[in-house]
């Protein structure tokens, strides 16, 4: 990341919430993981801990 010229900043909050969701799906198998499993992450990010997390889509082409 650091070589795309993202911000420290941007790198520890992408740490941070990746480290989240792994928390959130640790008892399950990689083949379990699934968009359905994603949305209710979300939700309960936004229902139970009270934040919520944007997507931020690449661009068509990549970064």
């Amino acid at each position: 990341m650091a070589i795309a010229n993202f911000s420290n900043r941007t790198i520890k909050n992408y740490r941070s919430a990746l480290i989240r969701f792994l928390d959130f799906v640790v008892s399950k198998k990689v083949s379990e993981v699934s968009d359905e499993l994603i949305e209710e992450y979300l939700y309960h990010c936004k229902t139970k801990n009270n934040y919520s997390l944007k997507i931020k889509q690449p661009p068509a082409g990549g970064r």
